[in-house]
C-alpha cells in the first residue's frame, strides 16, 4: 500500500518538515471524518503549518540529542487539537499520535529524512 507520509507535495520551504507535517497528518486522519462526531479544531493545511512552525520540530531535526518527536491528538471542548512534544510517554487524553524517532546521530537533511525517521502510530490513552 501507500505509505502514509506519501503525498507531501507542493512548495514547502523545507522538505523535512513538510515529511513530518503530511504523516502526522495521514496517520491522525486529519483529512478523514473525525469519529464520535468530533472535529478537528483547524483544516489539514492549518494543522500542517501548526506542526511546520513548532519548535519541538525544529529542535527534533536539528539537535543531535533529541531523538523523540510526538504529534498527539489531543481533545479540547470537544474539537480534536494538535499537541507537538519531544517526549515518548503518551500525552494525557490523546486519541492517538504519530510517533517520529531518530535511527541514527546523522544530521536530518531532505534526501535522507524518509530513512532516518521512523514513524510510528500510537494508540491514545
Amino acid at each position: 500500500g501507500e505509505s502514509v507520509c506519501a503525498r507531501a507535495g507542493g512548495a514547502m520551504s523545507d522538505v523535512r518538515k513538510g515529511y513530518i507535517s503530511q504523516c502526522a497528518v495521514n496517520i491522525l486522519g486529519v483529512e478523514l471524518p473525525p469519529a464520535n462526531g468530533s472535529v478537528w479544531s483547524a483544516t489539514a493545511t492549518a494543522l500542517r503549518a501548526q506542526v511546520e512552525d513548532a519548535r519541538e520540530v525544529s529542535r527534533f531535526l536539528e539537535d543531535p540529542t533529541c531523538f523523540v518527536l510526538q504529534i498527539a491528538a489531543v481533545q479540547q471542548g470537544g474539537q480534536f487539537a494538535l499537541s507537538v512534544t519531544n517526549g515518548s510517554e503518551v500525552v494525557a487524553g490523546s486519541e492517538g499520535a504519530a510517533l517520529f524517532t531518530k535511527c541514527s546521530a546523522e544530521p536530518i537533511a531532505d534526501s535522507n529524512v524518509h530513512k532516518c525517521v521512523l514513524v510510528s502510530h500510537v494508540q491514545g490513552s
